[in-house]
């Protein structure tokens, strides 16, 4: 009887809620980060990194102020940690996706903040092509060498909106991480004398963070 009675309850305000008016809102901006993660590795140094790139998303606000957040954002990370050679960029691709859920207060009639709790992915990868190396005693060599970085977050989103009308204005954000655990995946693949040989390394990361500031343009639907 008393779990007909909290379903009914659980049923009945998820209604309530989807059936009043929503307020929804698309993001887009530029987003700069910095961030490090911990590799659970004796011998192998933690990674920290800078990126820039840009990010998009959707937040929903309920009347009530209860929000619904998604966002992602991708670009280009830097690491002074990752060099496969002497001559490398030391330049990689990064990506993130998160969702979550807060509260969102209008403080005035041009301005709006929006708190929210978020879990998501972050993946770095970095990857270089070196020709004219020794492997395997041929001198004439290529090696293609390939680090993935993956790591689950939780952790907030902080935004204040600006509105210059009813339907546009700016934002500007900051999100905060904290890396639960993860992946350090390296790759090698070496070419020679008409052969292909693979070399992987794989453990495990726990730890670290990201900070995330955004500015940008958000559009009311």
């Amino acid at each position: 009887m008393k779990k007909n009675f909290l379903l009914c309850a659980l049923i009945f305000t998820g209604a309530s809620l989807f059936a009043s008016p929503w307020e929804s809102n698309l993001i887009t901006g530029i987003m700069f980060n910095t961030q490090k993660t911990d590799i659970q590795k004796s011998g192998i140094e933690d990674i920290s990194s800078i990126g820039y790139g840009l990010q998009a998303g959707y937040l929903g606000i309920h009347e009530s102020g209860f929000t619904l957040k998604a966002d992602g954002s991708f670009g280009v990370a830097i690491s002074d940690q990752v060099k496969f050679n002497p001559d490398s960029s030391n330049l990689g691709v990064y990506g993130n996706l998160a969702v979550g859920t807060g509260y969102s207060a209008q403080v005035s009639e041009k301005l709006m903040l929006s708190f929210t709790f978020m879990f998501g992915v972050d993946i770095i990868e970095f990857e270089e092509d070196t020709d004219g190396i020794t492997y395997n005693s041929y001198s004439d060599a290529s090696v293609t060498q390939t680090l993935d970085l993956f790591n689950l977050n939780a952790g907030f989103d902080f935004l204040a909106r600006f509105s210059m009308t009813p339907v546009i204005g700016f934002y500007a954000g900051v999100g905060c991480r904290a890396f639960l655990n993860g992946d350090y995946d390296y790759r090698a693949k070496y070419e020679y004398n008409s052969k292909t040989a693979k070399e992987s390394q794989t453990y495990g990361t726990l730890g670290a963070y990201r900070i995330q500031p955004t500015v940008g343009i958000i559009w009311t639907l």
